[in-house]
């Protein structure tokens, strides 16, 4: 299932695997262009738009970065 995901998205750009391996993600330089190819992902598969961000929400909240 992983190769077919990363087969996908391979005439889309460069995908790579989570650390853990749970997830496939793809960088997109343009908003609307990211939407854009999260609404055509097919069944079963699931896709979401996130902001990437340098230092993790978390860590500043715990002092940690």
């Amino acid at each position: 299932e992983v190769g077919r995901a990363l087969d996908w998205l391979a005439p889309h750009g460069e995908a790579h695997m989570s650390g853990t391996g749970a997830s496939i993600f793809l960088r997109c330089d343009d908003e609307t262009r990211a939407r854009a190819l999260a609404a055509r992902v097919p069944e079963p598969w699931r896709a979401f738009v996130t902001l990437a961000l340098a230092v993790s929400p978390t860590h500043v909240a715990l002092g940690l970065a």
